[in-house]
């Protein structure tokens, strides 16, 4: 174990499933057997396997831009890039009207994250008009799927036209190239010239994907989803102004946002078209901090699986999530970039979900995306009581003069007594040393916590 090692004696009658959360932003997936809908042991899973975060490399390149002024008037522009928590912002280009040229490339080669947040993540181009005193403008945002690029010949998507949206309406146009590869596979090739036949394949496949999309062996239906609750967000010790947002089938949408909160009750669902058959089954839930003049930040994201949903409806249930503690002395990210596996250390909230799937006979039945009236008669889980008992006998591996173990199920927390560094250890408190819990300083008291009873 790279953060020590402990032995310990343990009485609990349940086991407890969670999101998983990836440097700093909570993740969940319920991608998978019908049982992980209702279970949700992903979590569990990725803490069991070590080495579970893989890294990836992705690149773009900036080509040109065009429709930029929508009243004429010269605007200075700029393009801001961002994937995975990283964020970058071309030069500044003053004075244009109709058409801009970048011509600029970045690549961020040390991605670390697992699978699952992997195949859920995005690149967003966001074309902003540069202000002066005020915020910059956004003249249009688009995004494309890692995931979708990684698959692609070469692991290229060359020259894309992406066409940006602003306030839901189509705005302006923007050309890039992005290659996105991981563990075993192998670089693209520098020169566009080499890889255009494969590249016209993928093409001419995503034509035909569109193709059987609008066929006559298309299904139709309106997804429904509602996030009834938040309960102790960031683990009810820090205040947000919080909102949800919704993400499935190119549709965005966004709730409104909670003021100097970390529990909240929703009222709103969010409805979504769905056309089967479609490329994309992850359903992307995220709860954002916003701010007054910066970019809404990620505190939890977790996914729901569309082709479970489509059989089975999902009734009220509690989601937990769970993270890296701020104050945690050790660095997780550093541990990741020397590829050791960094546990979940921290409880950061939870989320009361449903969701539900409406089919309809035919296109004319398909409803715009909007938030609409959600369930407000809804139904708690039901709950029961479970008493957790812990008692430490040993550390190992762990630096300090004294330790002490903490024994937490969601916001509820109990510890053993404080013990000293054992004699037979090194002197030097900043080496790894032994500590022994003698008598009754390794007896945690006893824990009672209310939990989900399908979650036993």
């Amino acid at each position: 174990c790279d953060r020590g090692t402990l032995l310990l004696g343990c009485s609990a009658s349940c086991e407890l499933a969670g999101l998983h959360r990836v440097n700093g932003v909570g993740m969940g997936d319920l991608d998978g057997k019908l049982s992980e809908l209702t279970e949700l042991q992903v979590a569990k899973a990725l803490r069991a396997r070590p080495g579970s975060k893989k890294q990836f490399v992705c690149g773009f390149t900036i080509h040109e831009s065009w429709k930029l002024s929508q009243d004429g008037e010269p605007v200075d522009v700029l393009v801001v890039v961002r994937c995975l928590g990283r964020e970058y912002r071309t030069e500044l280009k003053t004075g244009r009207v109709q058409h801009c040229r970048f011509e600029e490339s970045y690549i961020w080669n040390d991605l670390l994250v697992g699978e699952t947040e992997f195949n859920a993540a995005f690149i967003d181009f966001e074309l902003q008009s540069a202000n002066t005193f005020t915020r910059n403008e956004v003249l249009g945002r688009g995004r494309i799927l890692l995931r979708k690029v990684r698959q692609r010949p070469k692991h290229v998507c060359a020259r894309k036209l992406l066409h940006l949206t602003a306030r839901g309406k189509l705005s302006s146009t923007l050309s890039v190239t992005v290659f996105c590869y991981g563990e075993g596979n192998r670089p693209p090739i520098p020169s566009r010239s080499e890889y255009l036949g494969t590249e016209m394949e993928a093409e001419l496949d995503d034509v035909v994907q569109e193709a059987l999309s609008s066929s006559e062996f298309s299904q139709f239906y309106n997804l429904f989803v509602q996030v009834h609750a938040i309960d102790h967000l960031g683990g009810g010790t820090d205040r947000y102004n919080p909102f949800i947002s919704v993400e499935f089938n190119s549709h965005y949408l966004e709730g409104p946002a909670g003021q100097d909160a970390n529990s909240l009750e929703f009222d709103n669902a969010f409805r979504i078209p769905v056309t089967t058959p479609t490329s994309d089954d992850s359903i992307i839930i995220r709860v954002l901090d916003k701010f007054s003049f910066s970019e809404p930040e990620i505190i939890l994201q977790g996914r729901l699986a569309f082709s479970l949903l489509r059989m089975h409806a999902l009734q009220p249930k509690w989601f937990n999530f769970y993270g890296s503690c701020k104050e945690d002395p050790v660095d997780i990210q550093d541990q990741r970039i020397r590829g050791l596996h960094a546990e979940d250390n921290c409880y950061m909230g939870r989320l009361l979900i449903s969701a539900r799937v409406a089919k309809v006979k035919g296109r004319s039945g398909l409803q715009v995306p909007a938030l609409v009236t959600g369930d407000k008669s809804y139904e708690e889980p039901p709950l029961k009581t479970d008493f957790f008992l812990l008692d430490v006998i040993q550390v190992s591996g762990c630096a300090g003069n004294e330790v002490y173990v903490e024994l937490s199920i969601g916001h509820k927390a109990k510890t053993t007594k404080w013990t000293r560094r054992s004699k037979a250890s090194d002197d030097d408190p900043k080496l790894p040393g032994r500590f022994t819990f003698k008598e009754d300083k390794g007896i945690v008291p006893q824990l009672a916590a209310l939990l989900p009873v399908d979650e036993v």
